[in-house]
């Protein structure tokens, strides 16, 4: 390892950096892993401006990882592999652009790695032109017979379209991925692999990207470690648990907007095709590679069902991965202008074990854009809302009429952001302009992934943790509420909701076929909700931009940047009954509830900037059985950690690993930011900072891509959630590229976790603008440690 120092406020490593969390077999959660699938890419061959997709590849580890990358067409067959060297902490990036003109990434020298061939050398035009030609569905010229040598889909463009694959391996290898063998002599068991990916169109029009999913090994757990076990790769090794990698989900929720949206759908083939040069070119032979499914339902926001494969036309997500407009002559076949589709995509294979019970993995992402006037220049991407872990076998049989694909009971093992819906979300920020509605604006949007009704608690905080008002929405089956804080501000809910009770003939809140409406007696009088007084209005606003509030006694609740915009997070929760009082302890006695049946995105705009980027909001899940008294939980604080008989909310990470950008000619980088503190805050005088949020982090280190490493001081956010530059006005760092290691813990000075004085939790996100592109992208920072855990 290499450390200099740099100026006065940072000083040589002292410390090691935090070790990676230990594996949660079943949950997607985005830890250090030992394979990372980028489940779709594009990139244009036609016009070097045109589309391009980067892949980042992080090696978490102290020490030196082998990784393997594998190209794969979108008819789920491999056409490219190499071996890749990470050194300690280092990392790659990846344009697939450069990739399929030949240039391969810059592996260094692998240190003697026996077998290996560092650094790589590039493809010649030969290998690039069949390259080019497997990942867009035309013949590869080095298969002498004209119909075979077609392993992609022609879908009549000149984009190159497939998935990644990254996996950690005990050796390098040569040919053994065409051979078959690969998956069962070379993969390792290291989980320390990390990554993302975004996808760019070109200068003036979207970009967006997300975390790649991370799939983590076990070879202790018992569902991934034995004969007959259902794994990731477990059609390659003939189930028989030798590759160790868990398995991912088959059912899936997302959002979309008719003809303003595109839906990615990742599938597993459960198939062992992997010569391109095997595979035919007629439409026969090609028609024989589409993959059947269960199921596609579409829910408009009426919670109106249609069912794609049983009542509206055949499984349309026939490849392996693939990007599909939804709405328009060619897109989904969607009847609604906007809501829901949900994907099961589960298909049995001969062969498998009962294990795997016809379950087929997917990975299902929504990509959506803000304004659809003219040609399109701004979009957000999420991944959608998992409905079960993999390992369920009986949601191959799960449909909309007959079950409900909502969790309420059983076991919540304690994961890391793990993207299942849940029983409570956060926004973990927003900024809504008061003066121009084309400046910062935030919405986010509550998604039902269950027939069974449900009532959520709404609250806002201040960007310094004072809560200021609360709300209930409710939800019919399947229901999807959003909530634009813009309008917010300027008078309150845009969408009115009610339950049976204050809506019997379903005017408010419709009921669909399929989705369950009830009564909640303890809403009358507050749903639907009222338009916000004038006075709460003016109370809110002063709140928000942290100017003095005089139904604080003329004392502030958040911070005053002076920009006249409002600040802060949001907490959403499922409760059994109404309630206009701001979030307290007998809530959580009372009113809190176990079911994991929420989803949910948000989405940050500015037109006049001309920007936008989105996320998957953050979920926390009911913990059962529940937590004992003094153990670190989400809401732990609200009555000193007694824990019991009461469900508790799982808890958030305290030490993350983020990438991050620091070179005008490349990109620069942003942080969001959230770190509660252990107490309910209230207001302070304007001219102090709450005594709370004295404290700093307890490390924050930086690597460079080479490992060069960096202890940083100095850094005190003095708030709970907000931006934070990478650079002037921010973290300084003095590399141009690398990533973060921040470990949120700092003493505060009251109301502490009783078993650590200095245990926080919290959330990071990156904002990265990369140069020549305007759209942002927003991707999730890496758990590396729970808080609370040793």
């Amino acid at each position: 390892m290499i450390t200099r120092a740099f100026g006065l406020a940072l000083v040589v490593l002292a410390l090691a950096s935090a070790a990676p969390a230990s594996a949660e077999i079943g949950a997607l959660d985005p830890v250090p892993s030992a394979t990372l699938l980028y489940p779709y890419f594009e990139t244009e061959t036609g016009d070097a401006s045109g589309t391009d997709t980067w892949l980042t590849v992080e090696n978490s580890a102290s020490s030196a990882q082998l990784a393997h990358l594998i190209v794969w067409s979108d008819r789920g067959v491999p056409v490219l592999d190499f071996d890749l060297y990470l050194m300690a902490h280092g990392s790659l990036r990846i344009s697939m652009r450069a990739l399929i003109s030949g240039t391969r990434p810059a592996s260094m020298a692998g240190m003697g790695q026996s077998g290996c061939a560092f650094p790589l050398s590039n493809l010649d035009a030969n290998a690039v032109t069949n390259l080019r030609a497997a990942l867009t569905g035309k013949h590869m010229p080095r298969v002498s017979d004209e119909n075979l040598g077609c392993p992609g889909a022609a879908l009549g463009d000149t984009l190159a379209r497939g998935y990644v694959t990254i996996d950690t391996v005990t050796a390098c290898t040569t040919n053994e991925v065409g051979a078959g063998t690969y998956w069962g002599s070379k993969l390792a068991v290291a989980n320390t692999l990390l990554g993302s990916f975004m996808i760019a169109h070109g200068a003036g029009k979207p970009a967006y990207g997300e975390q790649a999913i991370h799939i983590e090994a076990s070879d202790s757990d018992s569902r991934t470690d034995d004969d007959e076990d259902s794994t990731f790769y477990g059609y390659f090794v003939d189930w028989d648990g030798s590759d160790h990698r868990e398995r991912l989900p088959a059912t899936w929720e997302t959002e979309v907007l008719a003809n303003r949206s595109d839906v990615i759908v990742w599938r597993e083939t459960k198939r062992k095709l992997f010569d391109p040069a095997a595979v035919g070119c007629s439409t026969s032979a090609q028609v024989a590679l589409d993959l059947g499914g269960q199921s596609v339902q579409y829910f408009n926001e009426s919670e109106q069902l249609t069912d794609n494969a049983t009542g509206g036309g055949s499984y349309p997500f026939k490849r392996a991965t693939g990007r599909y407009p939804v709405g328009g002559t060619n897109g989904l076949q969607t009847p609604y202008r906007s809501g829901t589709v949900m994907v099961n995509g589960s298909f049995a294979a001969d062969g498998e074990p009962s294990a795997v019970g016809g379950v087929a993995q997917a990975v299902v992402l929504s990509v959506r854009r803000p304004d659809m006037v003219g040609d399109a220049k701004n979009a957000t991407l999420a991944l959608g809302t998992a409905i079960d872990n993999g390992f369920d076998t009986n949601v191959v049989s799960q449909q909309v009429p007959s079950a409900d694909y909502g969790v309420s009971s059983g076991d919540r093992t304690v994961a890391m952001v793990d993207n299942r819906a849940a029983a409570s979300l956060v926004l973990p920020y927003f900024e809504v302009s008061l003066n121009d509605a084309n400046t910062a604006q935030t919405k986010f949007s509550i998604v039902n992934t269950s027939a069974t009704a449900a009532l959520t608690k709404i609250t806002l905080y201040t960007d310094r943790g004072v809560p200021t008002e609360t709300f209930n929405v409710y939800l019919t089956g399947y229901d999807v509420s959003t909530i634009d804080l813009r309008v917010f501000f300027q008078g309150g809910l845009s969408n009115r909701t009610a339950s049976a009770g204050q809506d019997p003939s379903s005017t408010i809140s419709s009921q669909g076929a399929y989705s369950q409406d009830i009564n909640f007696a303890s809403c009358s009088g507050i749903l639907p909700a009222s338009p916000l007084s004038d006075t709460k209005l003016a109370f809110l606003r002063a709140a928000h931009t942290g100017k003095p509030v005089p139904e604080w006694n003329g004392n502030c609740g958040g911070r005053a940047l002076d920009d006249n915009i409002a600040r802060g997070y949001v907490l959403i929760d499922i409760v059994n009954q109404c309630s206009t009082a701001l979030l307290q302890s007998s809530d959580i006695n009372n009113m809190f509830t176990g079911q994991d049946n929420l989803g949910g995105s948000f989405e940050v705009r500015n037109r006049t900037d001309g920007f936008s980027y989105g996320a998957p909001l953050i979920p926390l899940h009911a913990i059962t059985p529940n937590v004992d008294s003094g153990d670190m939980s989400f809401y732990g604080w609200l009555d000193n950690w007694a824990g019991g008989q009461n469900i508790r909310r799982e808890p958030l990470p305290n030490v993350w690993r983020v990438p991050f950008l620091n070179d005008a000619a490349v990109g620069t980088t942003e942080l969001i930011l959230f770190r509660p503190v252990h107490r309910t805050p209230t207001s302070y005088a304007c001219d102090a900072v709450p005594a709370a949020l004295g404290g700093g982090v307890q490390s924050l280190t930086a690597y460079d891509r080479n490992d060069m490493t960096m202890a940083i001081t100095g850094f005190v956010p003095r708030f709970v959630a907000g931006r934070v530059p990478i650079g002037t006005g921010g973290i300084q760092v003095p590399y141009t590229q690398g990533a973060l290691e921040i470990d949120l813990d700092f003493q505060e000075t009251e109301h502490a976790w009783p078993s650590d004085d200095t245990a926080h939790m919290g959330f990071i996100g990156v904002v990265n603008r990369l140069a020549g592109i305007t759209d942002p992208v927003f991707v999730q920072g890496y758990p590396l440690h729970l808080a609370g855990e040793p």
